[in-house]
């Protein structure tokens, strides 16, 4: 039997079994380069599997280049390889194009 509310499972999965299923995600800890700030102070330590519409395309940010674009439907999956890491980010407007120089945002 489940626990916790379907929001709670869906952002904060217990492992990467249960991520997986509920969708594309990019795994994370307070030492990833760019984004580990984002979790440093507060109580959440460990893995964290953050889901594409947590991430924001910008002005600033973590630099990288745009391995693909996937339309899907109402919105686009971007991946973005930012140094080592492998992000996925959700755009609700097109223009995104594979080969792009973009900067990754951590929202919230």
């Amino acid at each position: 039997r489940g626990r916790g509310s379907p929001q709670n499972i869906y952002h904060a999965p217990r492992n990467a079994y249960v991520a997986s299923l509920l969708g594309t995600y990019t795994t994370m800890n307070e030492r990833t380069p760019g984004f580990g700030e984002h979790f440093k102070g507060s109580n959440q330590t460990g893995t964290h599997f953050v889901r594409p519409e947590s991430l924001h395309l910008g002005d600033r940010g973590v630099r990288g280049r745009v391995l693909a674009v996937r339309f899907l439907g109402n919105h686009y999956e971007v991946d973005v390889m930012c140094g080592t890491l492998l992000v996925t980010v959700l755009q609700l407007k097109g223009g995104t194009k594979v080969g792009d120089e973009v900067k990754v945002e951590m929202l919230g």
